[in-house]
């Protein structure tokens, strides 16, 4: 059972960190269904192939912007509320518990920024 648990969450994972590459490359492979299908004479009516493609571009839409919400898609995550708090005199502090919540939304922000290109990896670095 813990095996199947782990799987689970191991491609629960993969399916939430690729969700925008994935609504991509199905959107774009679209167009090349609805070919396919008029070339092989499918008989199938015109308003049910509409139907059907904005089904599809709705649910491409939901993903790509359920991946921005998680912080995988192409908009830089966003919190959702401010992790630091600052006093009267100027002090800048955090809550302890959030710390955890701080550091995860930290590493969100880096594959942000690797993803676009303007954050060097390790490997770079030392060179």
């Amino acid at each position: 059972m813990l095996v199947i648990r782990m799987l689970y969450n191991e491609i629960k994972y993969f399916v939430k960190s690729n969700m925008y590459v994935v609504s991509v490359l199905l959107g774009a492979s679209l167009p090349l269904a609805c070919f396919v299908v008029a070339k092989l004479s499918l008989r199938v009516p015109v308003a049910l192939q509409v139907f059907l493609i904005v089904c599809v571009q709705f649910s491409l839409y939901c993903a790509k912007w359920y991946a921005s919400s998680i912080g995988k898609g192409q908009s830089i995550p966003v919190p959702a509320k401010r992790f630091t708090q600052v006093s009267a005199d100027g002090e800048v502090s955090i809550e302890t518990s959030r710390v955890q919540e701080m550091m995860l939304y930290v590493a969100d922000v880096e594959d942000y920024l690797e993803r676009k290109g303007m954050l060097l990896d390790k490997e770079d670095e030392s060179a």
